[in-house]
């Protein structure tokens, strides 16, 4: 299982221009996705934010990135054993600290919104054995996206998110 904590920008970023703040501390430290298109990949089973599942390690602006040209991307699974822990992630100096944000990056006047993103079966926003909080700034922060999903209509394949400090789900 990877760890991703302590980076000082999202801990997983995909798509676009972010080329900095992977940090997986058992595998590859100071790694990162981006630089364009990044279409279908599949992250699931990660600690992101906690370092065991109940304590909080935050990455300074969010936990996973979908962002500018990140198209048909699985963050979770349909089964419970590829859900991510995505909690911890709290920026106290500002609003900042995404369990999930799929955006463009403040300032970008690119028109390659992230599409067709799924964020299925996650625990966000809460420890790993139970319900109690280790809480995000926001749960999922959707900005500019087009057609992302968060759950799906069919079957048991919602996520949990509670505990966040400031929103759950914010749309915008």
């Amino acid at each position: 299982r990877n760890k991703v904590v302590n980076s000082s920008t999202f801990g997983i970023a995909i798509g676009g221009a972010q080329t900095a703040g992977l940090k997986v501390t058992e595998l590859f430290p100071n790694a990162a996705l981006g630089n364009g298109p990044s279409d279908a990949n599949l992250v699931y089973t990660n600690l992101v934010g906690t370092i065991d599942g109940t304590t909080s390690q935050p990455n300074s602006l969010g936990g996973i990135a979908l962002m500018e040209n990140a198209h048909d991307n699985v963050i979770g699974g349909y089964s419970n054993d590829k859900a991510n822990i995505i909690s911890g992630n709290t920026n106290p100096a500002s609003n900042e600290g995404y369990g999930v944000f799929i955006g463009l990056p403040p300032g970008s006047t690119s028109t390659n919104y992230p599409a067709r993103n799924i964020v299925i079966r996650n625990r966000i926003g809460v420890r790993e054995t139970d319900d109690n909080a280790l809480p995000n700034n926001f749960g999922v922060y959707i900005k500019k996206g087009q057609n992302n999903f968060i759950g799906t209509a069919n079957g048991p394949n919602g996520n949990i998110i509670g505990n966040n400090t400031l929103v759950g789900i914010y749309l915008n």
